[in-house]
């Protein structure tokens, strides 16, 4: 967010943007352009960042702490196999009649909807009538 806000008041003069906390920000950071987290996260690793530069033949590695994969948990995982695939397709099934049920009678009410307010202007439409008539004689 906070370099989001300082490029684009670097990069435009139109268009500023505000930031509530942009002084305490920069007290902070001062004009750092880059910010690095301490921490990055993926799906299966923690990688935790270093800021040394390394020189030399044999470059520190990065510290990683492995976790186990999704697919590694599912199929460890006891309740993955309590499910069968029939038990699956009944519960789609039952999925499909209960939205196809939902959708229909969604479908009634609105139209009940409607015919009782084609009801409605047919009746403001006659009244109408009935006026322009009266005030016609």
């Amino acid at each position: 967010m906070f370099k989001k806000y300082v490029d684009n008041n670097i990069k435009t003069g139109r268009g500023r943007r505000e930031f509530e906390y942009a002084e305490a920000m920069e007290d902070i950071l001062g004009k750092k352009r880059n910010i690095y987290p301490v921490v990055l996260l993926s799906s299966d690793t923690v990688i935790h960042p270093t800021t040394q530069v390394v020189t030399g033949d044999n470059p520190e590695k990065e510290n990683l702490v492995e976790f186990p994969k999704t697919k590694e948990l599912l199929s460890t995982s006891s309740k993955a196999t309590d499910v069968t695939a029939p038990q699956m397709i009944t519960n789609m099934n039952k999925n499909k009649r209960l939205k196809v049920t939902i959708l229909s009678e969604i479908r009634k009410d609105r139209k009940e909807f409607y015919n009782k307010l084609l009801e409605i202007e047919e009746r403001k439409l006659t009244k109408k009538k009935e006026k322009m008539t009266f005030y016609r004689k």
